[in-house]
């Protein structure tokens, strides 16, 4: 699962690393490009019409779909380059994608809908709504991983990210992901003082999965189905890769142009999700106020829940509730970034301005072709 942190907000990072992908050979990993600077004044629409080709092979990804937003609503979708190298079959604004660990921040809407509910409080220890498994540390007090802190990766913990399945494989429960037995991915443990600092952790994010199961007594996809997708219209988001799924979604592809195949995480509120750009787009955009005065949140949250999301949480550097935030002339940014094998997806969204994009592609060296997206729409916005 791809991280947060970076030195720099997504659309300004223009330096990339080449990387192989379809129809080529690989290129040498120190190899660098930079994107080009757009003509002035051009909208980013009509940059990405003139650019995608050369960005797509220059990448080395085969294609990508990408979700416009402008003043608190998605106003425009497009797909570039293939969704199967091999057919040629060009890829389609309506594809399914898996957006990887952009839905960590899903998960964050979800536990907050239970923070206003009265169900759970913030700064409790996590302990006290867990039922199937409790964290322990014989050298920290438990008691010091919040909810606040595991949805901030402040808590102090490991498993940075996890293994994925092959469909037909039994996946591990989410106590045996938290005791360990998980492929090779070690158990979670509290390794920092919580509070001290921040570290990345997937395995914070398998036990709010689990908070929000044991309190709301149902399963995580339910639960964010009704709570959160269903009043956001997101109709394509589910968690479960079935043919119908598979049918609607391009071919994932490995560092080596391999077929990755359609692979599960067994939480899926680590990055499991799969929904079309579009969904996931208004998701983004219910973050920021919407263009008829519809509030943060649009009803699912309180303006003010969503606006606690949004601020950078002690010792966290650059990283809210769920949201990594940046700062950068005198705007801030909402972004998250994901990896799952065979695909990449990254979102950034002004919270001053109101505009943004939504980027998915097929390829797991998909990275450095959305950073050039990314500072594409920094240019041209």
């Amino acid at each position: 699962m791809h991280g947060m942190r970076a030195s720099m907000p997504l659309f300004m990072l223009a330096t990339l690393m080449l990387l192989a992908g379809c129809g080529t050979a690989p290129a040498h990993r120190n190899s660098v490009a930079q994107t080009s600077v757009p003509a002035s004044g051009e909208p980013f629409d009509v940059a990405l019409e003139r650019q995608m080709p050369v960005l797509l092979a220059k990448n080395h990804v085969p294609g990508a779909v990408i979700s416009c937003i402008q003043n608190g609503e998605v106003v425009w979708t497009k797909a570039f380059g293939l969704a199967n190298c091999q057919t040629r079959e060009p890829m389609r604004p309506d594809m399914v994608f898996n957006h990887g660990s952009d839905g960590k921040v899903l998960t964050a809407w979800g536990i907050m809908r239970l923070v206003e509910a009265g169900k759970v409080e913030l700064d409790a220890p996590a302990n006290r709504y867990l039922k199937r498994w409790q964290i322990r540390s014989t050298e920290f007090d438990a008691d010091g991983v919040t909810i606040r802190r595991l949805l901030s990766h402040t808590a102090g913990l490991t498993l940075s990210g996890l293994s994925d399945y092959a469909q037909g494989e039994r996946l591990p429960t989410l106590v045996e992901i938290l005791e360990g037995k998980n492929r090779k991915d070690g158990p979670v443990f509290v390794q920092w003082r919580p509070g001290s600092t921040w570290a990345y952790s997937a395995g914070g994010f398998v036990i709010l999965q689990m908070i929000i199961e044991d309190v709301s007594g149902e399963p995580f996809a339910d639960f964010i189905r009704r709570e959160v997708a269903q009043p956001l219209g997101m109709p394509s988001l589910e968690w479960v890769w079935t043919p119908e799924l598979e049918g609607r979604a391009p071919i994932p592809y490995d560092w080596w142009q391999g077929r990755v195949g359609y692979r599960l995480l067994a939480s899926p509120a680590v990055g499991g999700e799969i929904c079309t750009v579009p969904d996931f787009a208004r998701f983004v955009a219910a973050g920021v106020p919407g263009p008829h005065g519809e509030p943060p949140g649009r009803g699912v949250l309180k303006p003010e829940t969503v606006a606690a999301m949004l601020e950078v949480q002690p010792n966290a550097t650059d990283c809210g509730l769920g949201y990594r935030i940046v700062f950068f002339d005198g705007e801030k940014f909402l972004e998250h970034s994901g990896f799952n094998p065979g695909w990449r997806a990254a979102f950034a969204i002004s919270a001053n301005r109101r505009d943004g994009f939504v980027i998915a592609n097929n390829s797991s060296k998909g990275e450095s072709l959305n950073k050039a997206v990314g500072s594409l729409w920094g240019k041209t916005r």
